[in-house]
């Protein structure tokens, strides 16, 4: 997808993200504070949409620390309810790109 213009957003911490990340990808921090839930209260959490591209038909990836991690999914959860209609969830997040060897920053 990024091959095609999708735009990556890590929504680990900011540090996790500095340290290294997918290669492109934008540090989007989710400040998760609701339960690790299909259900979570996405009211309790934190994620400043304004960063994701204006367009909302833009493709857009979202990824964290793997399949333990609930940050990238909600972050992918509230940016459907906001209107962004091509929002894909990277389950293996950056422990998987980063295993496999693919390009990093």
């Amino acid at each position: 997808l990024a091959d095609k213009g999708a735009v990556l957003i890590d929504t680990r911490v900011a540090s996790e993200s500095a340290e290294k990340t997918i290669k492109g990808a934008k540090s989007v921090v989710y400040r998760e504070k609701s339960a690790k839930d299909v259900k979570f209260d996405r009211a309790q959490d934190k994620w400043d949409l304004s960063k994701l591209p204006s367009d909302k038909n833009a493709a857009v990836v979202t990824f964290c620390n793997g399949p333990e991690c609930w940050k990238s999914y909600k972050a992918s959860v509230v940016a459907q309810k906001a209107g962004y209609s091509k929002i894909s969830w990277f389950r293996g997040g950056f422990p998987e790109w980063n295993s496999k060897g693919l390009p990093t920053q």
